[in-house]
């Protein structure tokens, strides 16, 4: 995950390389609230450190859930943004 810390002045988006190709990836804040959802791509995915409903995400932790499409495999990882 990079870049981690994400710092205020990053306009950028957070790669997550070393996923399941097709995975699906799910971003949620330390309460479990999903954020951000998507799909990797040939084993990377992208967040452009906002929520679905476009606002910059707030300073804190945040986690990141990534399985294969059947849930065999799964990895969980951490970003820590701040504003």
């Amino acid at each position: 995950i990079f870049p981690n810390p994400v710092t205020p002045n990053f306009s950028g988006t957070v790669g997550i390389s070393g996923l399941a190709t097709d995975g699906i990836v799910k971003i949620t804040d330390v309460s479990g609230k999903l954020i951000w959802e998507t799909q990797a791509n040939g084993g990377t995915a992208t967040w452009n450190v906002r929520d679905y409903n476009g606002r910059r995400a707030a300073t804190g932790i945040y986690l990141v859930f990534a399985s294969t499409p059947d849930g065999r495999d799964s990895v969980v990882g951490k970003i820590a943004v701040i504003e």
